[in-house]
């Protein structure tokens, strides 16, 4: 049997004799690894479609003005003026705070049909029930029905808006789910003033330049806003349109972020993976003494420790992917209320598992390397013993590690500087990473010189403040993690 197999069994071994610490160490690896996970998962699902984005903001008219409803009709005129008989939809929308059941003040929107009409038809996505269509009925979001604790068939008494409805419904904008909204037959109860008018203009293309330009001249002289649907070019300069989406180039860069997020929770608690199996190989000594004794070499020492990181590595991994299934089903029965559309499944990519599954593993073994280095180091008659002599700090170690922690600030600094300029690089992410392990590690170098000073400030106090300080400074690996 060769050396790595013999270290691999004894290790797992090991592992199961102490089953509740190998279980917390794993959590410890498992909890970044399900969040890395979903966290990538949500930003690739979260960026609404474009052909629902242009949906739910210009819906399927080739323009939208929006403009104070009091000036609607003039620019109706003008533009049936520009170009006769191009198609025309008013829709009226009101916008304000309403106050809460629970006392807050919440921002929603308000708005009219038609729901019907050909340039808005599905501009509105019914989530169950059925949008309003007589007097004393409403439709809500599913954010204003649970921050209201609304259901379909409850009676509403919204007297801010001097309105008393029956929830008929649960509907939200097409790429816009996540806000409060409310549906309503028509805009009686509101004051004219406060409605505001969205014009949806054209269809299939049919808008000429005449009425693109009418279009923008109204937007820069009134201030209202107008989006153009795509394949509309402006006319009088570059005119503003929101209906686009995400590029993939963000989504891929928030992904990679989140493995730098990920990396640094896993470096910070990596100190105290480390410290637990610095704790391990302590009571390991026996075995390590024995397995000496009989002939292994320090390398064999070295990766039976080792091999007790790649285990726990692998199993917290293998339960962070479980937890992340676990957690993005629960999440699927709420996705309206996460996500500003519907999708039908969750979109993820397998090159997303490689690298957290490598971060998660990798974290393990790298905080078990250094125990399974001291712990090889001790001779044979003292791990006989069950002894393992405390070595003296070194200023040169605690040197390099204050240098080590300036250097990474600075890799910090420039990777966050990076993120002005577009495309970020992968490159930046890299080093963002290794800037966060260096400022850790510097912190983990000098962390034992500090507790050694407190250690050695004992002998000038007295009662149980003494002994306290003295327990901490003989067990300074431990105390220099935490």
């Amino acid at each position: 049997m060769s050396g790595s197999v013999a270290a691999a069994r004894v290790a797992r071994r090991e592992l199961r004799r102490r089953p509740v610490t190998t279980a917390l160490v794993a959590m410890l690896i498992a909890l970044p690894v399900a969040t890395m996970l979903v966290a990538s998962v949500l930003i690739r699902t979260s960026p609404v479609p474009d052909d629902l984005a242009r949906l739910g903001t210009t819906g399927n008219a080739d323009a939208v003005l929006s403009l104070p409803s009091s000036v609607a009709p003039l620019a109706i005129d003008n533009l049936r003026r520009a170009q006769p008989g191009v198609a025309i939809t008013e829709v009226p929308e009101v916008s304000g705070y309403l106050t809460a059941p629970d006392g807050t003040s919440r921002f929603a929107k308000v708005q009219a049909g038609p729901f019907d009409d050909p340039l808005v038809q599905g501009r509105v996505a019914v989530l169950d029930g059925r949008l309003p269509v007589a007097p004393g009925e409403l439709a809500v979001s599913p954010t204003f029905a649970d921050q209201w604790g609304a259901r379909i068939g409850d009676h509403l008494d919204l007297s801010e808006m001097g309105t008393s409805a029956t929830v008929v419904g649960l509907a939200a904008f097409e790429g816009d789910r996540r806000n409060p909204q409310i549906f309503l037959p028509d805009l009686a109860a509101f004051a004219p003033d406060s409605i505001s008018s969205n014009l949806f203009v054209g269809r299939d293309g049919e808008l000429r330049p005449g009425a693109v330009a009418e279009l923008q001249r109204i937007s820069n002289t009134s201030g209202a806003r107008l989006s153009l649907a795509p394949g509309v070019q402006p006319v009088l300069g570059i005119a503003w349109s929101s209906w686009s989406g995400g590029t993939p180039a963000d989504v891929e860069l928030y992904v990679m972020w989140t493995w730098v997020s990920g990396a640094l929770a896993l470096v910070v608690l990596g100190i105290v993976i480390s410290c637990a199996f610095a704790v391990g190989a302590r009571r390991q000594l026996h075995t390590l003494g024995l397995l000496a004794a009989n002939g292994a070499s320090p390398r064999t020492l070295r990766a039976t420790v080792v091999w007790q990181g790649v285990w726990v590595g692998v199993v917290g991994s293998a339960a962070g992917v479980a937890l992340a299934a676990a957690a993005l089903a629960g999440l699927w029965t709420v996705r309206s209320r996460v996500l500003d559309w519907g999708p039908t499944g969750w979109i993820w990519s397998v090159r997303d598992l490689g690298p957290v599954l490598v971060i998660g593993v990798g974290a393990a073994t790298l905080a078990s390397y250094l125990p399974a280095r001291s712990a090889a180091q001790v001779s044979v008659m003292q791990a006989l013993a069950g002894r393992r002599p405390q070595r003296a700090v070194t200023m040169r170690v605690v040197a390099a590690g204050v240098v080590t922690g300036i250097v990474g600030l600075a890799l910090l600094g420039a990777a966050s500087a990076s993120t002005r300029s577009y495309p970020v690089r992968a490159g930046w992410v890299a080093t963002a990473v290794l800037g966060g392990v260096l400022v850790l590690g510097g912190a983990v170098a000098a962390a034992p010189a500090a507790v050694a000073a407190v250690g050695a400030a004992a002998g000038r106090v007295g009662g149980s403040a003494r002994l306290g300080l003295r327990s901490i400074g003989r067990q300074r690996a431990q105390f220099g993690a935490v």
